[in-house]
Order: structure tokens, then sequence, then C-alpha cells
């Protein structure tokens, strides 16, 4: 009925696959990457849990407007997000061996 991997054996390659899916997500959550915004003028650095933990303001921008630089953060953020989103793929795609899962795993 299994394959003759028996129903033991399948339990096992759930457990080690479930170690591996495990293992990646703390991969992820140790993550930091960073998004920029306009050649640089904002750096944000997001953790893999999606905190921001640093945000650096190039003095350039001492002269521009409020709404100017809080788009800048906007877009620093946003690159950071996406880059956060291929790397945590990569990493989930290594764990898993690239085999689509029908469920999100939060990262």
């Amino acid at each position: 009925m299994f394959g003759g991997a028996g129903m033991g054996g399948i339990m096992r390659q759930a457990q080690m696959a479930q170690k591996r899916i495990e293992d990646a997500q703390k991969k992820v959550e140790a993550l930091e990457v960073e998004g920029k915004a306009s050649g640089g003028l904002v750096q944000v650095v997001v953790d893999g849990k999606h905190r921001v933990k640093k945000v650096t303001l190039s003095p350039e921008l001492k002269t521009e407007d409020l709404d100017m630089i809080g788009d800048l953060m906007l877009a620093a953020v946003n690159d950071a997000e996406t880059a956060l989103d291929a790397e945590s793929g990569k990493i989930l795609k290594e764990a898993t061996g690239g085999m689509k899962l029908p469920f999100n795993l939060g990262f």
C-alpha cells in the first residue's frame, strides 16, 4: 500500500521534512536584509520577522520636504521586503527540495 516504505518509513520522512522546514524558518528569522531608495539616500534594514531594525537617512535629505522623505522611506522598506521575500524563498526551496507546499509557512 505504501510502496514498500511502510508506515514507519513514511512517518520518518515526514518528521525529517518537518525538521528541515523548522530549520529553514529559523534561518529566515535570523536574516537581515537591506532596502534602498534613491540610490541609497534612504537605507532600511529589515529582519526575517519583517521588523525594521535600522533606518539611515543621508544628510543630503536635509533640504527635502517631509513628504518626499516619507515616500523614500516607504520605497526603501518595500525594497527590503522584496529582498526578504527572495531570500526566504531560496531558503524554503532548499529545505523542501523545490516541492510546492499547499500552505503558507508564514515567512
